[in-house]
């Protein structure tokens, strides 16, 4: 068992960390001048398409009457590896394309195709952590 404090910092982290690092590795591609504003605005726009959902989950909860810390709370192992490797691929996958892929557009491209897929799993996975993890009404 894991506390569900740990499990939820863990799970905040990685989208954190995928949200900066994805702006941080379009910084870095587009140093001197490589991507013009013209083509950055739309990869920054797809970027927080991106992002804003599976954060908006996060800040329900977070702003919900049911966060507050209950260090008795505690979830199954396989649950937090589970919803650590999807929701790790899913935040993870823009700056590793946006770094690897041969122009911003492709990257843009290869992530539009699998956005359907991944944000509804990767939502469906924090929903169910959090609110697994969550201190019950009365409890």
């Amino acid at each position: 068992m894991i506390r569900a404090t740990v499990g939820r910092r863990v799970l905040l982290g990685l989208l954190m960390a995928g949200f900066l690092l994805s702006f941080a590795v379009l910084a870095w591609v587009g140093r001197g001048g490589a991507i013009s504003f013209q083509s950055a605005a739309p990869v920054i726009k797809k970027l927080l398409e991106h992002y804003i959902p599976l954060l908006s989950v996060l800040a329900g909860f977070y702003f919900s009457e049911r966060a507050t810390a209950d260090q008795g709370t505690s979830t199954t192992t396989e649950t937090l590896v589970f919803a650590t490797i999807v929701t790790a691929i899913w935040a993870l996958a823009p700056p590793i394309l946006v770094g690897a892929a041969d122009t911003v557009d492709a990257a843009i491209r290869i992530l539009d195709m699998l956005t359907g897929v991944g944000t509804s799993l990767t939502s469906a996975c924090l929903a169910f952590y959090f609110s697994k993890s969550a201190k019950l009404r009365g409890a």
